[in-house]
């Protein structure tokens, strides 16, 4: 059965990957999820930290607290060695992102530096592969755009028979 790997950059929550998750299992196929940063909700940190090509995103969170996605906290060398690490040991057959735009530099990073080290696909799914595509395939192999839990399955599928999925439905 396929192997998927799910990397959420910043979301604890991550609904669509935990559904998309539950769905493979449910399937028969072996989905780890790999959760890199969180938000930063620091009470004390006002300024937002964001790279040249990223958007400030602030929120308010159940708790009635500020919390700031994915600012203030970059990933480093050492936390990309921890993923490589965990990424060798699960041993996928395909790896999937969800990109949110405030995001994308993040998932550039991420994308480029397993790119080095695999050659597993990489598969961004979300928000921003949804809407931008074209901005996304450049750093990708492949783009989901619009719902991706039929086409993780898909994808599963053709892992299983041993048959690209070039021609699955909803990917670019």
């Amino acid at each position: 059965m396929a192997r998927v790997v799910f990397i959420s950059l910043y979301d604890r929550n991550a609904y669509g990957q935990r559904l998309m998750s539950a769905s493979l299992k449910a399937h028969g196929h072996q989905c780890d999820m790999i959760f890199l940063k969180r938000y930063d909700t620091s009470p004390t940190t006002k300024a937002m930290e964001v790279a040249e090509d990223e958007y400030p995103w602030m929120g308010i969170n159940s708790e009635g607290r500020v919390f700031k996605y994915a600012a203030n906290s970059r990933i480093n060398a050492h936390e990309l060695e921890l993923l490589r690490q965990t990424v060798e040991k699960l041993n996928p057959q395909v790896i999937g992102i969800t990109v949110n735009t405030p995001l994308r530099s993040q998932a550039k990073l991420v994308t480029r530096f397993l790119k080095e080290h695999f050659t597993t696909p990489i598969l961004w799914g979300g928000y921003d592969p949804t809407v931008n595509p074209e901005a996304c395939l450049g750093h990708c192999d492949y783009a989901c755009i619009g719902e991706g839990d039929d086409a993780i399955l898909r994808i599963a599928a053709c892992i299983d028979r041993g048959e690209s999925f070039d021609d699955v439905a909803n990917l670019a």
